[in-house]
């Protein structure tokens, strides 16, 4: 090994991120210590928003200790542990996993959160397969069908990936955002057409969407206050014979909402949640010894979501440098966020890179 620490972003309650050093975690039994090259933000999971990071600065949040953050990165194998045979040092790969894929130039991962990255899949692309393999289980979760009508609540970036899955799997999707920027980009990206949520015209748009019929149903893909959201949702889902409506919902990341108003109306509308990237994640027997769940009895598990996350970008059915906003040198992380925060509506994508 090169050297025994390294730097590790953190957050610190005040709108900023600062830089810690640390000592490499030791290379143990089933892991894998990988150099870091790009690694994504994740603005829902690690912020809960850019603006609310951006709030920080006038309302600091007091915390213990700066907080280490981050899920998703791409970067080269440099060594591997006891157990960990299908990768070798110098392998390129994409690693996910709170608490191991940090924001860091070393990282020591979990084999089974770690793929190998195909030749034609640049290291941008492969950073993203965190969020994108979530996006991936939580359209699994709604089990879409063929030429069904699905609705977007929240263009950020699971929301925009989810749209696009949903899209490929031969669904009409629509969105809606607060944001006149995300709609326009979720078109560009593969909507079938987006709104933003402040239209007065909005209830005629989705309506229309639809020809009437309503919504088969729908992804709740952003964190906070979401009653506005859901009773939107409601009154544009399908609606039986009988006047219940009907559908099914996911919700990723962490939406809170009340059974008042029209969302009382969800009495027979399948209310999903998604959390995760599939089968395996968070099991540490799965996750550290290399074993899997036979396929014929757990066809998807995060392994091999992010397998098909990898083929996907390889055969460039997903074009995630739209994503993009910035690329941040991880080193520079404390100036260049300082300069960008006080507009947090014009950041999505945040790349850092070592």
């Amino acid at each position: 090994m090169l050297q025994n620490s390294r730097y590790v972003a953190t957050l610190k309650g005040d709108g900023s991120m600062r830089l810690i050093n640390e000592e490499i975690p030791a290379v143990t039994k089933g892991k894998i210590l990988i150099k870091t090259t790009k690694s994504l933000v994740s603005p829902g999971t690690e912020l809960k928003g850019w603006d609310n990071l951006a709030s920080q600065k006038k309302t600091p949040v007091l915390l213990d200790k700066p907080k280490k953050f981050g899920y998703s990165l791409s970067g080269v194998v440099e060594e591997i542990g006891e157990g960990v045979t299908r990768l070798k040092k110098g392998d390129r790969v994409a690693a996910i996993g709170a608490g191991y894929a940090l924001h860091s130039n070393y990282v020591v991962v979990p084999q089974n959160l770690c793929i190998a990255i195909p030749e034609t899949v640049t290291d941008d692309e492969a950073a993203y397969s965190m969020l994108l393999a979530t996006a991936m289980q939580a359209v699994r979760r709604a089990q879409p069908a063929l030429g069904e009508y699905y609705l977007i609540s929240g263009l950020g970036i699971v929301g925009l990936l989810a749209g696009k899955l949903l899209s490929l799997s031969g669904c009409f999707v629509a969105g809606i955002d607060q944001h006149t920027e995300r709609a326009t980009l979720a078109k560009e990206f593969g909507f079938d057409d987006a709104f933003v949520v402040s239209d007065p015209q909005l209830d005629d748009h989705l309506s229309s969407f639809t020809h009437g019929e309503g919504f088969d149903g729908a992804v709740v893909a952003f964190g906070g206050k979401a009653d506005e959201a859901m009773d939107t949702i409601v009154k544009h889902t399908r609606i039986c014979p009988d006047l219940h409506h009907t559908g099914t919902i996911v919700t990723v990341g962490w939406p809170k909402f009340t059974y008042d108003g029209l969302i009382g109306q969800m009495n027979n509308i399948d209310l999903r949640r998604s959390s995760r990237t599939g089968a395996g994640y968070h099991d540490a027997e799965w996750e550290l010894a290399g074993k899997d769940y036979p396929a014929v009895i757990v066809r998807w598990t995060t392994q091999r979501n992010l397998a098909l996350c990898m083929e996907l970008l390889r055969k460039k059915r997903l074009d995630v440098h739209m994503l993009t906003t910035h690329h941040i040198p991880l080193k520079n992380v404390e100036k260049e966020i300082d300069k960008i925060i006080d507009h947090p509506e014009k950041i999505l994508g945040v790349l850092f890179e070592n």
